[in-house]
């Protein structure tokens, strides 16, 4: 999250434009953006694989009940459960704007901004890697696995978007503590920008905080001027500050806060569970988390504590909660690269002036000043990249292995008027596909439901004690369920549920009176 206390020896400014024959030609970091596009979209799955998650539904219609009362909701728009409550709309300009393209362009258009965030996050963090003149073949590496590591969260969904302004800001503190400039300043208005699209923001003013601890750490230590914890510690209240431009103000705060610190949700919210290290994008993962801990280590050696905390702090929240991971490889990934270039220099003074080591230092030297700079040759080349992929790789619909599409489709207007029972992903998908006719029991928003509501709609499809008083007292009359799910043996047994409708993605049940 900082920039190195003592520059590392073979830094260099690569960003000046030398005049050079290539200088009219895209740069590797224009190719590297294209690249990524078609490697992680432009073959099966495709830009689908980022529609594996329905509440992409509810965002996009909830965006669209913004553009069409030009105000923020305050009260819950989509459930029969808690009609009225009071609720935070707290991702609004997200959904202001996947509503706008969906209006656009339908679901290519949400998939192929969120897939250019993710894509544009890696780009800036390569170059941030390359212009520091870090080991052009350990940042590019790097880069490949941070994507790899990353992929666990790769979804159309707002977080896209502090992916991509923690990359932009990790790149700005690194560049202002080698060179310390005004620009830094800027992070405030991105913090309001930030705030109004996803809840990530808060990340940012803890890291800015830790590094301003770790500033203080070595002021104290007599490494640094206390002049820079002091700054950094008025960057940090300017950044806090500045996130109260929402419409919520303060409360948006306070809710967001109770939300990460509840037991429940963390424990039955799967994204907020510890990583399963049984892939290979958590190999990856562990890799990186070994590499960014012995990066501390040596890191420590020197007393460079700004570099220290915010790594650490990401380490501990990544394997806390499996959605923190590409937080964590955001902010390592810097300090990663640093200390193997410290090490690679080290290796290559020792080697001849023909040696292996020279050449590949002087290739690797070549080819960062290409890796450092995007051109204006990025916008084309990543748009060509876009439209060039197969058509079969866009999505017309949420995954077909996830989500009941024929069932919704066959049975659209009973599900519209039924006291529905489903899952809370379903219930997302019921939302994009039949709101306003629709109201559900619970979808995504495990924020709004809470605890209570939680445990009872896991009593439910696990089958639980009082299960059937829970089917009662809501007075569903239709459910629809997973086949997997416990609840389908416990409903095919009971005389007053009848299976209406099933197929191998889902079965529907009616209760038995309703014919």
């Amino acid at each position: 999250m900082a920039a190195p206390a003592v520059a590392v020896a073979r830094g260099r400014d690569i960003t000046t434009g030398i005049a050079n024959p290539g200088r009219w030609l895209p740069s590797h970091a224009d190719l590297f953006l294209a690249a990524m596009i078609v490697w992680l979209f432009a073959q099966a799955p495709g830009w689908g694989r980022l529609m594996l998650d329905g509440d992409t539904g509810w965002h996009i219609r909830t965006g669209e009940w913004i553009l069409q009362h030009r105000a923020v909701p305050y009260q819950d728009l989509f459930s029969f459960t808690r009609p009225g409550a009071s609720w935070f709309a707290w991702e609004w300009l997200s959904d202001v704007l996947f509503a706008t393209l969906h209006q656009a362009f339908g679901l290519p258009g949400v998939a192929a901004v969120c897939g250019l965030a993710i894509v544009l996050s890696a780009g800036i963090l390569l170059r941030l890697m390359a212009s520091m003149g870090f080991n052009t073949f350990a940042a590019l590496i790097l880069a490949v696995m941070s994507v790899g590591a990353s992929s666990v969260h790769y979804l159309a969904r707002p977080h896209v978007f502090t992916m991509l302004f923690l990359s932009i800001s990790v790149s700005m503190v690194w560049s202002d503590l080698k060179n310390r400039t005004n620009r830094i300043w800027l992070l405030a208005p991105l913090t309001a920008l930030w705030t109004n699209l996803h809840g990530g923001f808060l990340v940012l003013i803890a890291l800015l905080a830790l590094t301003a601890a770790g500033l203080a750490i070595e002021a104290f230590r007599g490494s640094r001027p206390w002049a820079d914890a002091r700054r950094y510690a008025v960057l940090t209240a300017a950044c806090a500050a500045a996130s109260l431009c929402n419409p919520y103000g303060p409360q948006l705060h306070s809710h967001i806060a109770d939300y990460l610190r509840s037991g429940y949700i963390n424990s039955a919210v799967q994204e907020f569970q510890s990583p399963s290290f049984r892939s290979e994008s958590m190999l990856q993962f562990e890799l990186l988390l070994f590499a960014g801990l012995a990066s501390c280590g040596l890191a420590a050696m020197r007393g460079q504590w700004a570099l220290i905390l915010p790594v650490v702090y990401m380490g501990h929240a990544s394997l806390a909660s499996a959605r923190h991971i590409p937080l964590f490889v955001i902010v390592a990934l810097p300090l990663i690269a640093r200390e193997i270039t410290v090490l690679w220099d080290a290796w290559v003074r020792n080697q001849g002036p023909r040696s292996t080591a020279k050449v590949l230092n002087d290739v690797a030297s070549d080819a960062g000043r290409q890796l450092g700079r995007f051109t204006l040759w990025a916008a084309p080349l990543v748009a060509l990249a876009v439209l060039l992929t197969p058509a079969d790789q866009w999505p017309t619909d949420f995954s077909t292995k996830h989500f009941p599409q024929k069932m919704v489709q066959k049975h659209a207007e009973m599900l519209s008027v039924s006291r529905l029972f489903t899952s809370d992903q379903w219930g997302d998908y019921l939302i994009y596909h039949l709101y306003p006719k629709v109201r559900v029991y619970m979808d995504g928003r495990s924020d709004f439901y809470g605890e209570g509501m939680g445990r009872e709609y896991l009593a439910m499809i696990q089958l639980q004690a009082g299960w059937q008083k829970h089917l009662v007292k809501n007075q569903f009359d239709t459910v629809l369920a997973d086949p997997e799910w416990p609840l389908v043996a416990g409903l095919r047994l009971d005389p007053s549920w009848r299976v209406a409708d099933e197929d191998s993605s889902a079965i529907l049940f009616v209760r038995a009176q309703s014919k």
